[in-house]
């Protein structure tokens, strides 16, 4: 009886464990947004609810434990599926997309046949070991609420397990592997047949440290450089343009965070960039105070650094391992940059009193994937609250080029607390989507003498008209994934080299 109670405990647990991978598996070619784990949880779950069909519908013809074996066994051919056809989702979501398959749609569609298909055969063990379990039981209350709560143990098991120690300790194909291995020795162990049982389980037990092995080598082949808890990290040398040359870029998930110019690694290679960087040379002082709500590829904190020799540079960076490959890769040099890793709000609750800056950049927009709690009323007021007068509050968000939804209602949040906000595209002018750049302050900007300043960029930098009656974002309303909807439904299927 033990082993049916550790038996859904492992399904269950091996369940959640897919359901998790899933957005990492997924965002190199979709993105990860509010939309894709949306698709990714209802197409387990839908699988899930079919595959308790099935497996009731099953247990009812026979003796239940003699498809125990095939339900495991399937299961992990489609869980080995995961990262032997990875490529494939990229080509699927492509075709998709030119097909004009609505964006939610298409993430359900991924979802289901990626996702979904192994989380059927999982929760159809869950009838099958009920019925074994209940077949000569009087206490059936008392049955079912333990295995009820065997399941129950292996989800939390699984989930905590893989969100707090396998993703950012193996990274997702090791993970992967491992399940399937699993599963196949859980298929091994559930034969009816005790002496074959035996015999395949003892082989695969003994197989399975040779499998962890040659598990090491597939994580360097891995697309993911470094897979943290919170990004699939990649460093990525590209080709440029004839005047800049090859191009290293940094890309977490789905979209280019940082890069320079392999033949100018001075040079401020985005073009959102050069504009704070022009911000600053003209309105800053050699001893300015400076804090960034996001590093990336700390390419604008180490320009401050070689650009103001007095300079105070301090970042909040939420991911450790972004900080790590940043100081390795893109600015080995940077000895003057203070560096902290946590969450940007709860950082900024954590300064000690009277800590004031300059300027706070807020880059924290990951693309389709916005941290909402930095995007309110009430954190622009905390942020207000650490700048020095004058004192300049500049973000980037991404939207559509002539401005968009999150813009406006950027804009109109900022308006609520700063009494001059303006807003300059960041993108040079050359891309349909990309980076604005949000100019808070609580004093008129002198536009016009910053205008004739040299480090103005030679590109497009008017301040753009952004029409008023924007939404107002408040920590009990931010329906940030909502305004993006649009960028999300014209692209999701577009792969990024």
């Amino acid at each position: 009886m033990g082993s049916i109670y550790l038996l859904l405990f492992l399904a269950s647990g091996c369940l959640m464990t897919i359901e998790l991978v899933a957005g990492r598996v997924v965002a190199p070619y979709v993105g990860v947004s509010l939309y894709t784990w949306t698709g990714i949880i209802g197409a387990c779950l839908t699988g899930m609810s079919f595959g308790h069909l099935a497996g009731g519908w099953l247990a009812d013809r026979g003796d239940a434990r003699r498809w125990l074996p095939r339900m495991f066994i399937a299961a992990a051919v489609l869980t080995s599926a995961l990262f032997l056809a990875r490529p494939v989702i990229g080509t699927m979501a492509e075709a998709l997309s030119a097909r004009q398959v609505p964006a939610l749609v298409g993430i359900f569609l991924l979802s289901t046949l990626f996702f979904g298909l192994p989380c059927f055969f999982l929760a159809a063990i869950s009838p099958l070991l009920y019925k074994a379990a209940l077949q000569s039981r009087q206490r059936v209350g008392s049955t079912v609420g333990r295995l009820a709560a065997s399941g129950i143990a292996g989800s939390i098991a699984g989930t905590y397990a893989t969100g707090f120690w396998l993703i950012p300790a193996y990274g997702t194909r090791s993970i992967l592997l491992g399940i399937t291995l699993l599963l196949v020795a859980l298929g091994a162990y559930s034969l009816v047949a005790s002496p074959v049982r035996r015999a395949i389980t003892a082989a695969i037990l003994i197989a399975l440290p040779l499998a962890a092995s040659a598990a090491l080598p597939m994580r360097a082949a891995a697309q993911c450089d470094v897979e943290s808890a919170y990004y699939c990290i990649r460093t990525v040398v590209t080709a440029g343009t004839t005047e800049s040359g090859p191009v290293k870029r940094l890309r977490l998930d789905y979209l280019t965070h940082a890069g320079y110019a392999v033949n100018d690694p001075d040079a401020l290679w985005y073009p959102y960039e050069q504009v704070v960087a022009w911000i600053m040379k003209a309105s800053a002082e050699p001893d300015v105070r400076t804090l960034f709500l996001g590093g990336g590829g700390y390419m604008l904190p180490h320009w401050v650094e070689k650009n103001f020799p007095w300079a105070t540079i301090d970042v909040v960076e939420v991911d450790p391992a972004v900080t790590q490959v940043a100081m390795r890769e893109f600015v080995p040099t940077a000895k003057r940059i203070h560096s902290k890793n946590g969450d940007a709000r709860l950082a900024m609750t954590q300064l000690r009193p009277g800590r004031k800056y300059d300027v706070v950049f807020a880059d924290v927009f990951s693309d389709l994937a916005v941290p909402y709690h930095l995007t309110t009323v009430e954190f622009a007021q905390l942020v207000k609250s650490r700048l020095a007068q004058p004192g300049l509050y500049i973000v980037n968000v991404i939207d559509n080029r002539d401005g968009g939804p999150l813009v406006g209602a950027m804009t109109a949040t900022l308006k609520k607390v700063f009494p001059y906000v303006d807003v300059l595209p960041g993108n040079g002018g050359g891309i349909v989507r990309g980076p604005h750049i949000l100019v808070a302050s609580a004093n008129p900007l002198p536009w016009a003498e910053w205008d004739q300043h040299p480090e103005r960029p030679s590109f497009i930098t008017g301040r753009m008209k952004v029409p008023d009656g924007g939404m107002v974002l408040t920590d009990d309303y931010v329906p940030t994934d909502n305004l993006l909807l649009p960028i999300f439904s014209d692209r999701w299927g577009v792969t990024r080299g």
